[in-house]
This record gives structure tokens, sequence and C-alpha cells, in this order.
């Protein structure tokens, strides 16, 4: 505790509050504020009077949102692909949101008993955006998770005395070396919303602008038209479930020098380039499972997914990281509708994996596609008193296994340096294999490990400390690491 620096909401208080950065937006777009609400009688006099004259950015009504649409909405901004001030919106509400929904608190409780996956997304969302500060001298010593707030706000670049008191004086900018005030770009947003913006921009082309092709659906296209992104990297896009959120904001740096020359001689076309930046861009589908994958499945989950990929734009690459087998690990695989077709749970977490699979080598094919599946990582440190010590042996089990069928079925013969042997069964689909990297002994877990506990976030989801076994595992699975 003595590396840490203060407490994470006391910080982005102060840091919010020296660059006056809620002067600099718009009263309509701070939804985390019932400050200031207007009366339903001034809301009704407001419409009469925006009846009579053109409604300005500033004057749109805002009114209370319940709790639990504070928690969406805060999901709806931070995971959008959109990100630019989207993202920026998110993480500013953050320091309010956790100030009021503290899980010792009355609201805090409602939404953690009634609004399970909500306060789910809240609680991992919090600790990315917070992580824990640690002083610059002691990070390299150890394991370190950069919040993404430093990541989002440039506090991580290096910079004088100097730049930082210029940085006061112009409020808080847009990522990207842009010199216009945040103010503007949220003003945009709101004028972009208007019926008169929307219908003359239905009339340009916006096929090649993310996060849809389709031109009927004009609004996020022309969002996205306006607005920069958070980062001046190419994107790699992280598709799947909850924990695709681990890696979001997060830029990988892939050194193709670092590439053994024992590797495949594929690799060695690329080894003299220099190194690669990807950030990684969240396209969440929330509640996926690896057992959805699979064509014939009729369930949202399904069609959720595949309305990501068909969203993908044309310009990034043609490689996402994929991730799915958490939640088919922890709710149990298989279920009554499978007693009797397998004989132990190693065949049904088998028959799964090899589905999973088989199903990604179609979409990777379909979609002219290189997936890089993230394993399934082990879950953190709990307590045995609750009671629920028996169902969590049983599923970091059902984790042990899962990863331990993923290594056989992506690994086996691609660590040989014959050229012929890189074709396989699961062509395009590699495994990011740093699961072993995240264990941590321990001697009351069946499998002898749980998550290490720098690369908790919630107890469930790992944190974006995970961001250089991810690099390295991309330099050592065998794709193409053009990406």
């Amino acid at each position: 505790k003595s590396d840490t620096i203060g407490n994470p909401v006391t910080t982005m208080h102060v840091f919010l509050s020296e660059r006056h950065v809620m002067r600099e937006i718009p009263s309509i777009l701070q939804y985390w504020d019932d400050e200031g609400i207007a009366s339903p009688q001034q809301e009704t006099d407001q419409r009469c009077a925006s009846n009579n004259q053109q409604t300005q950015p500033d004057q749109f009504e805002r009114r209370t949102l319940p709790p639990a649409i504070l928690l969406l909405l805060l999901k709806l901004l931070y995971s959008s692909p959109i990100s630019g001030p989207f993202l920026q919106l998110a993480c500013i509400s953050m320091p309010y949101l956790a100030g009021r929904f503290a899980p010792a608190f009355p609201e805090g409780r409602m939404l953690a008993r009634h609004f399970k996956s909500h306060w789910a997304y809240y609680v991992l969302i919090r600790a990315l955006v917070l992580g824990e500060r640690v002083k610059k001298h002691r990070r390299a010593k150890g394991i370190y998770h950069v919040p993404v707030w430093d990541v989002v706000f440039g506090l991580e670049t290096p910079h004088s005395v100097k730049d930082e008191e210029e940085k006061k004086d112009e409020c808080l900018l847009i990522p990207g070396g842009d010199k216009d005030k945040i103010s503007n770009y949220f003003r945009r947003i709101l004028q972009a919303c208007s019926p008169q913006s929307i219908q003359s921009a239905s009339k340009c082309d916006t096929s090649n602008i993310l996060p849809c092709h389709n031109p009927k659906s004009s609004l996020p296209c022309i969002i996205q038209h306006r607005i920069p992104s958070c980062s001046t990297h190419p994107p790699i896009f992280v598709v799947g479930d909850s924990h695709v959120l681990s890696l979001a904001w997060q830029t990988l740096c892939i050194d193709p020098s670092k590439v053994s020359r024992n590797n495949y001689d594929l690799q060695n076309d690329v080894q003299e380039q220099s190194p690669i930046h990807r950030t990684a861009i969240p396209f969440p589908a929330t509640g996926m499972k690896a057992w959805h994958v699979r064509p014939s499945t009729q369930f949202f989950t399904h069609y959720n997914l595949r309305a990501c990929l068909q969203r993908l734009p044309s310009f990034s690459g043609r490689s996402i990281i994929l991730s799915a087998g958490e939640i088919d690990c922890r709710e149990g695989i298989g279920g009554s509708l499978l007693q009797g077709y397998y004989s132990n749970c190693s065949d049904a977490v088998e028959r799964t994996v090899i589905e999973f699979l088989t199903a990604l080598t179609n979409l990777a094919e379909e979609y002219q596609l290189q997936i890089l599946v993230m394993p399934v990582a082990p879950h953190a440190y709990r307590s045995e008193k609750n009671g629920k010590s028996m169902g969590r042996a049983r599923r970091r089990e059902t984790m042990c296994l899962w990863n331990e069928i993923l290594r056989r079925e992506l690994t086996c013969g691609r660590s040989l340096p014959q050229p012929n042997n890189l074709q396989s069964k699961y062509d395009r689909v590699f495994l990011l294999d740093y699961e072993r990297k995240l264990q941590h002994a321990d001697t009351n877990s069946p499998v002898g490990y749980v998550l290490h506990p720098s690369y908790n976030a919630d107890y469930t989801h790992v944190n974006g400390a995970i961001l250089p076994l991810v690099e390295d595992a991309i330099l050592h699975c065998g794709c193409d690491l053009t990406l």
C-alpha cells in the first residue's frame, strides 16, 4: 500500500476540478447529476417555449434517470466502439457514480440485488477505470494495471511541468493532438442528433464509417464521422463476452523482431518490420457462451455476434481477438439437456470446445478473418465462508480442463518448424496461450492455483495488466503478425 498514490476517486475529482472539466460539458450530458433537474411544470414550460423557437443543443431537456438506467448508460458509453468523447464521458462520470453507488449504500445494495448484470458491468468498469494508482518508480518492479482513466486522458505520456500548466489552461482536450475543447465535440454530438442534421447527412456516403455499413442506419455513422477516435493507432477489435473489456482501449505493441528464428518460415518475412501498434476496441456481445457460436444456435447472443462481425469496418485489419467460454464454465456445461450423452464432465467440455473451434473456423472463413482466441482466465481467490466453495471448486476444474483442451487442439502441430504443418483443421484460428502466466499457487484450490492478485479486476475478470502477456502470446501463437 505504501507504493500507491492516494484514493483513485479523490484523485479523479482533483483532476476534473483543476482543469475545469465540468464547465466544458453541456449540462444535458451530465447524466449522473440529479441537481438542477427541471420540475414537471418547468419541463412543460420548456416544451412550450421550444415550440416557438428553434432548440439549441444546450437547451435539450434533461430528466432524472433511474439508477439502473445510469449503469446501463455507463456500459453503453464505455463499451461503444465509437470511443472519443463517448469514452471520455463514461470515465468522467465514474468518480460521481462511485460515490453514489458504493456497495454499502442503499442504492448500491439494491442494484446488486435486483440488477445483477448491470451491477456486474459497473463493478468491472469501475475497477478498470479507477485501477490502483502506483508510484511510477515502483511500476517496473511488478505487474501493473494502467487505469483506463490514465490512458484516455494521456496521463501516462511523459511531459514537462510547462506542458502540464498549458493543459490546465486549455481545459480538457481530445486525445490525438486536436486543440479543440471537449465541449465543442459534445455539442456536435447533440447537433448531430437533430432531425435536420440526420436529414442532411443521409444524402452523404457513409458506407465506410464505423460502426455500421448500412447507409439507412445513419445516426451512428453521422456521430462517428464527426468524432475523433481515442487513439491514433489502427484498431484491433475484441469481440465476445464481457471479458473483452479487460483489454479495451489499451494499445498493443507487437514487435516482430522478438520472434524466435526457430519459428515458422512465414515469420521470417516480418522479423525486420518495425513494431506494430493496435488499439483494442471492444465489441461486446453480452452473455455470449462458446456454445452459442454454433450455427444451429437460435439465441440472441449468436445473432449479436454475427451483427458485430458484419459491422467490422472494411478499413481495419482482418484480425480480431475473441473471448468466450468463461460463462460456459461458470454456469455449467451440459446440464439436463445433455444428460446421457456424455459419460463424464470431461467428455462434455471436450465436445463443447471442439464445437466452438469448428464454428469459429467457419466464421473465420466466412468473414475472411484471423481469430485470436483468449483463454478462460482463472477466477481469483474467494473466501470459503459463504458456502459456495463446492461450486467454485467445480468451476476451477472445468476452466482448467477447458484451457487444456484449447491448448491441445490449437497448438498441436503448430509448434513444429515444417511449413506444411501450418495447415490445421482450425485454420485461421489461433490460441493466445498466456493462461499459465495468470496462475498463482494456492494449495486450497482443487487445481492448485487461483488468479494472480495483480491481474484481478473483480474476482471474475482480469484487468489491463495482461497487456504484455497478450502481446507475447500474439508473437508466439503462429498467426500472421501483420494483423
